[in-house]
């Protein structure tokens, strides 16, 4: 096995079993699924190249903005402390849907959390637009927006779907082994 597909195998096995550990109260399961979101974000990060990492322009901070989710902000704020993703220092923003586009421009990443339709798929659009790659909480829907990325549950797992055709289209390359381990959207 590969040193890289090793480590991501393990780390996914670290994020299942986080997620079947019993929970004594909604409140901590609320907490338990935000911190496996924030894991699974910070991994899928790892295992997706930009483009302008193919051209060599990365500067500054590697920034993940989170929309309006103050719970899992917090929870990426402490996973993603004192890490780096793609040699680059790690950065949390949260913001909110009302001053998205304007704030976009710092991102690398979007992760859209549970919103109205229309609201996240405007937004979803303007980070496509932008050339940020985005992650959506829940499967795929028809009239759901369309992420790259969507972290999910299944059976009582953490599950990450990749939209493969969106991602190829916005020149993102996904690694074979997030795609080994992630349901494909075709």
């Amino acid at each position: 096995m590969r040193p890289r597909r090793l480590i991501f195998v393990l780390c996914l096995t670290c994020v299942v079993v986080l997620l079947c550990r019993p929970a004594s109260a909604l409140s901590e399961a609320g907490l338990r699924a935000d911190r496996i979101r924030a894991a699974l974000l910070y991994y899928v990060a790892k295992f997706i190249q930009w483009p302008e990492e193919r051209s060599g322009t990365t500067d500054g901070p590697f920034t993940v903005c989170v929309l309006g989710d103050d719970a899992i902000t917090l929870m990426l704020e402490e996973t993603l402390a004192d890490k780096s993703i793609h040699g680059q220092t790690a950065k949390v923003v949260n913001f909110q849907a009302k001053a998205a586009a304007a704030e976009l421009a710092e991102c690398r990443m979007v992760f859209v959390g549970a919103m109205a339709s229309g609201e996240a798929t405007s937004i979803v659009s303007a980070a496509h637009q932008a050339g940020k790659l985005t992650v959506c909480a829940g499967e795929r829907q028809v009239d759901e927006a369309r992420c790259v990325v969507h972290i999910f549950e299944a059976q009582n797992k953490a599950k990450v779907a990749v939209d493969l055709p969106l991602a190829r289209r916005l020149q993102f390359r996904v690694s074979a082994e997030l795609l080994e381990v992630a349901v494909v959207l075709e």
